[in-house]
């Protein structure tokens, strides 16, 4: 199988894009992900429940990395792929049900630093090995990390750190 994975673009040629190539299998229990899943897409739980919606893992054998006119490369999977974070996709849930609980104002910080959005509901949705998803007023953000997180405790400071870059901005600003 091939998966396309490519921005929009008012000039989708110009635009870079990725195709994975490799060996899709389904995966026996469809409920593994389903918690994940539906915080993304919480709009799709009657999909969700029909009785041939299945999640697919995907053996990556070759990349194809296109960036524009001459920027045309194969790319070996180990090369692309981040290493397994079996340890943060185990600690996911509870980092998300504790920064909801307990940290919306540094969520709601997170907006106006990275995005200068003031934002009134908010809740984190998602966490993974290169940043985290919000949930702001109904739109999804994404806040990339500059070093990557494998576990919970890694994922704890670059969440502290964001919060006191938050913080220091404000204190620059007044």
């Amino acid at each position: 199988m091939s998966l396309l994975v490519q921005p929009c673009s008012e000039d989708m040629q110009a635009a870079g894009r990725v195709t994975l190539i490799g060996r899709a299998t389904r995966l026996a229990d469809k409920n593994i992900f389903a918690d994940r899943y539906l915080r993304y897409l919480p709009q799709a739980r009657d999909y969700f429940a029909a009785h041939d919606f299945y999640f697919y893992r995907i053996a990556v054998e070759n990349i194809r990395y296109i960036g524009g006119f001459g920027k045309i490369h194969w790319v070996r999977p180990e090369h692309y792929a981040p290493p397994p974070s079996d340890a943060l996709l185990a600690a996911e849930a509870g980092i998300i049900a504790h920064m909801n609980a307990d940290h919306r104002d540094n969520l709601r910080d997170y907006c106006r630093h990275r995005y200068a959005l003031d934002v009134f509901e908010v809740e984190m949705v998602g966490m993974d090995y290169d940043g985290f998803d919000l949930r702001a007023d109904g739109k999804l953000l994404r806040f990339d990390l500059p070093d990557p997180v494998t576990n919970a405790q890694e994922a704890r400071m670059a969440l502290v750190a964001l919060a006191q870059q938050c913080r220091e901005s404000v204190a620059v600003k007044t």
